[in-house]
């Protein structure tokens, strides 16, 4: 018997949850034709739509590339200065390109948000069309340690408030944070402050995390007083 044949009859279990992944996503798209523009206070930004398939927003992980070769994280720049990142909304998943020329490629993982609202609906099983996927046990998946959302309180310009999770670990992990800047819209943290070319819209937030060996911190600067969102994933392995 092999695994490969019997996938259907074998049940992985373990003490704490890994990522559920709700949709995987790669190809590429031209920026001049594929892309709508969205205009702010500061500037403007492009963005690529993909259909997710979830009835509100999803988490992102991005990997973009501009030759289909050489691949950075969504929110890193490539050495000619363009940067692209990606976030969500309950229908869709956007990927942000800064500039309006060119072919850019992506890989893209969406994961479920457990605790979005005070809703659990059932999450379906996604096989992609990508490729298959067998689990390797060489791979070291990441098992989450707290999976937590906070709402941080109305704020002020001059006033970051500092979202605190704390952790008995004793060293530092691996973590992963999300923040709601724009109602019904969740993006992976991103600094800049009124230049964030990103968060283009001079009112809306900005967001950094720092990790310590007892605690995470998400600092996030408020520049209109509406109450945001934030999540905070905190991994067992270093």
């Amino acid at each position: 018997m092999s695994l490969t044949d019997n996938i259907q009859d074998v049940a992985f279990t373990s003490e704490y949850n890994i990522d559920k992944v709700v949709g995987v996503w790669e190809g590429n798209f031209d920026k001049a034709t594929d892309t709508e523009t969205r205009t702010g206070g500061i500037g403007s930004i492009y963005v690529y739509k993909i259909v997710h398939g979830q009835d509100r927003p999803v988490f992102t992980d991005l990997l973009w590339s501009e030759d289909g070769n050489n691949w950075v994280d969504g929110g890193s720049s490539l050495s000619g200065g363009n940067t692209s990142i990606s976030f969500s909304d309950s229908e869709n998943i956007y990927i942000v390109a800064s500039s309006a020329s060119g072919t850019q490629w992506f890989k893209i993982i969406a994961f479920w948000i457990n605790e979005y609202d005070s809703t659990n609906p059932l999450v379906e099983a996604v096989t992609p069309d990508i490729k298959d996927r067998l689990l390797d046990g060489d791979d070291n998946y990441q098992k989450i340690l707290l999976d937590v959302s906070s709402t941080y309180s109305p704020g002020t310009f001059s006033t970051p408030e500092t979202v605190s999770i704390p952790h008995s670990l004793g060293y530092i992990p691996n973590a992963k944070a999300y923040f709601e800047p724009f109602s019904g819209e969740v993006w992976p943290l991103n600094a800049g402050g009124i230049s964030n070319y990103f968060l283009y819209d001079f009112a809306q937030d900005e967001a950094y995390m720092k990790i310590y060996s007892d605690r995470v911190d998400v600092e996030v600067n408020k520049y209109s007083n509406d109450t945001r969102k934030v999540w905070v994933k905190v991994y067992l392995d270093a």
